[in-house]
């Protein structure tokens, strides 16, 4: 059994203007960012020495050129964006103690960027990135890109671009426009928000095949959208979306409109947050089976940004059903466009402990982290503004629930008091401006046992 959060095998460390990455390998004591073995640099391409302008390395995204090695994503939220795709060497000889300017990605480093939309609304680029599997089936695994501000479809309406893998001669090299998306210039699909203030594209989690067909398939959140019955005001319940990936002839591609809650889009799942503000889809993680029945589920935030604030967070079970076109209401997990006998998922909901905590703004599912003989995966959900030690300022909480498959796993409402290990800053500090330094938890994220 791997206790999977609980061993270190991966380290990105951020010291502004570099990135590095360490080798997987068992390291004991305390090390700076120069001392660390096995340590590959890259320099950032500075803006207005700002790092507040980086995402850093936000994601291992797969390999996207097909070398058997996994690539990484860096992006940059100034302006309109960039986002750098940096390829792995085959060579560890090459790819360790080396270090690489971003600035000469798609040039002498190995790689592509891919530039925002010029003049298209405020386009804060870098918001979100994720690996997407093998989305079209061609064997290469594919990436997705989100950019919340895009007004294509009314004000920041946001974008969501698959970009498809490439091997061999035809990989992605040099510098692209985002406009090209879903063209020959450069092969894959963009989603578009359905309204404004939708914000598609906030967050991605590739879901694994969730209808059997053999093909990766995407989850896309869009956590402002309104919700069906609510659109005539700013209801901002959220939606998230279950894409199926497609193969051939018939994989997706040009440019796609999301759905507004009408029933009947063909390869969509569509899924709207149960009450107004909810923000439902402002976090997702999935391709991983956390009952133990064989099919990939899905952990989702809906924090209540835009609500009362207190949040939760979804555990959705797969079923390896094709729900193309169909809407579930996170009300009771029902599908709105059957009048008769409507599928329902089973679900469970993780709610708050305080009023005002933003649960489920980050999510994560980790693996086994307590090697239990469950050897099932378990949950992570970050909580940004919970403030159980009563700091001046909240310090934020992350909540650890231990994973259950078979008859005992999870179902109904659970109170994350009673059914998680709770983890909060020790102490708060402030500098001289009066602000919170380094004390406080602002995001969940868990590694796999490599």
């Amino acid at each position: 059994m791997s206790k999977s959060i609980l061993v270190c095998v991966l380290a990105i460390l951020l010291s502004w203007p570099a990135v590095s990455i360490v080798q997987a390998q068992a390291l004991k004591g305390v090390f700076t960012t120069t001392t660390i073995p096995l340590k590959t640099t890259f320099n950032l391409e500075p803006h207005a020495g700002n790092p507040a302008f980086w995402s850093g390395a936000r994601q291992l995204i797969g390999d996207i050129d097909g070398n058997g090695v996994i690539d990484l994503l860096f992006l940059k939220q100034s302006g309109d964006g960039k986002a750098f795709l940096v390829y792995s060497p085959n060579a560890p000889t090459q790819r360790y103690n080396q270090t690489f300017d971003l600035a000469n990605v798609g040039g002498s480093v190995a790689g592509a960027v891919f530039a925002g939309l010029s003049g298209q609304g405020e386009a804060p680029f870098g918001f979100a990135g994720s690996p997407a599997g093998d989305f079209n089936g061609d064997g290469i695994d594919d990436f997705v890109l989100g950019m919340l501000g895009i007004d294509d479809n009314g004000a920041d309406a946001g974008h969501g671009y698959v970009i498809y893998g490439k091997s061999g001669a035809a990989r992605l090299s040099g510098s692209y426009s985002l406009v090209n998306v879903g063209t020959s210039g450069l092969p894959g699909v963009r989603f578009v928000g359905f309204e404004f203030d939708a914000f598609a594209g906030n967050d991605f989690s590739p879901a694994g095949d969730m209808n059997g067909d053999g093909v990766n398939d995407l989850w896309l959140g869009s956590f402002a959208a309104n919700h069906p019955d609510r659109q005539s005001g700013q209801d901002d319940s959220g939606f998230f979306y279950l894409i199926y990936g497609k193969t051939g002839m018939a994989a997706w591609t040009g440019t796609h409109v999301l759905p507004d809650g009408t029933c009947g889009t063909g390869g969509i799942v569509t899924f709207v947050g149960a009450a107004e503000g909810d923000a439902a889809g402002c976090s997702l993680s999935g391709r991983v089976d956390v009952d133990g029945d064989g099919k990939n589920d899905l952990l989702v935030g809906a924090d209540a940004r835009w609500g009362i604030g207190a949040g939760q967070a979804y555990l959705i079970y797969g079923d390896g059903q094709n729900h193309s076109g169909k809407v579930f209401d996170l009300i009771d997990y029902t599908d709105r466009c059957a009048a008769m006998a409507p599928a329902v998922l089973d679900a469970a909901r993780f709610d708050a402990i305080g009023t005002v905590d933003d649960a489920g703004r980050s999510v994560a599912i980790v693996g086994d982290a307590n090697g239990d003989q469950n050897d099932t995966p378990d949950l992570l959900i970050g909580a940004w503004k919970a403030n159980p030690k009563g700091f001046p300022l909240p310090g934020g909480e992350a909540y650890l629930i231990y994973g259950q498959g078979g008859m005992n796993r999870y179902e109904g409402d659970k109170d994350l008091a009673t059914w998680a290990l709770r983890f909060h800053p020790p102490s708060q500090v402030f500098d001289s401006k009066v602000r919170p330094r380094g004390t406080r938890l602002a995001s969940v994220s868990g590694l796999q046992e490599m």
